[in-house]
Formats: C-alpha cells, structure tokens, sequence
C-alpha cells in the first residue's frame, strides 16, 4: 500500500508522473536525526599568520577556528547548516562569504565525516585581541549519502 498526494487539478488514485504529486511514499524522504545551534568562539590572539601593508599602513590577522558536532552516526549524513547573523537572528546557508565591517574577508564552511559535523571559520581582520563568537545551526538527517 502506498500514500500519494497529488497537486490539485491531478487525481492521486491515476496519476504516476512525480511533478504532478506533492507526495508519494514510493519516493525517499528526508528523517530528521537532531538539531541543534552551536557556537564557535575565537580568540584573536591566537591568530595563525599575519602581514604589514603599507596602504593603509596596518596589520592584517589571518584567524582560523573550528568546533565539531557529534552525531555517532556511523556514517556519514545528509545534513543542512546555517550561519546565524546575531542581533536579526537571520540564517545563511553555509558555505557563507563576505566581505566588510571590521572583518575584511570572511569565509564560513561545513562538512562531515562518519562521526562529527565540523563548522570552520576564517577569517582576516585588523584585531588582534578579543573574542569573536560566531553561531550556528544545523540539521542532522537519518538518511546517508553513501559517499
């Protein structure tokens, strides 16, 4: 027995072309696993290269940090993954870029192995003193990639 869900205007007991359903159990679907938000902060003191330029006559920090999720899988899964852009609480897929503010370039990624969802940051900046913190929020799937 199956569950089919057809758009309107199409019949769900007759119609076997997919783009014309909303649903059919003869089709995988994504199985939610967790979820969660996480934070990655680093300390700009702890930067990994820097340089003089001469104009404007400054320093750049090249900063590196990374934070990782279990998940105990197995494997490795389908997942999604958003930069969270505090105070609006605005999401961004990840990979992110941008560029601006007091940070000139920035770059934000994801990827996952059998065990762990890791999210990495790099950035340059003129600081090289403080915290930066930044967040994120993520799904993990019940469905592997097989990759």
């Amino acid at each position: 027995m199956k569950l089919v869900i057809a758009k309107p205007t199409f019949d769900a007991l007759t119609e076997n072309d997919p783009d014309n359903l909303q649903f059919s159990s003869d089709y995988d679907t994504l199985k939610y696993e967790t979820t969660g938000t996480i934070t990655l902060t680093i300390n700009q003191a702890t930067y990994h290269y820097s340089e003089h330029i001469d104009f404007p006559d400054m320093w750049l920090y090249y900063q590196y940090g990374y934070i990782a999720v279990a998940h105990g899988l197995g494997y490795i899964p389908f997942f999604s993954a958003y930069a969270i852009d505090n105070p609006t609480n605005y999401s961004s897929p990840l990979p992110y870029f941008d560029a601006g503010g007091g940070i000139f370039f920035i770059s934000a990624n994801v990827y996952a192995d059998a065990n762990y969802l890791y999210f990495m940051v790099n950035y340059v900046t003129d600081a090289n003193s403080g915290n930066l913190s930044f967040d994120f929020s993520y799904r993990i799937f019940k469905n592997e990639l097989d990759i």
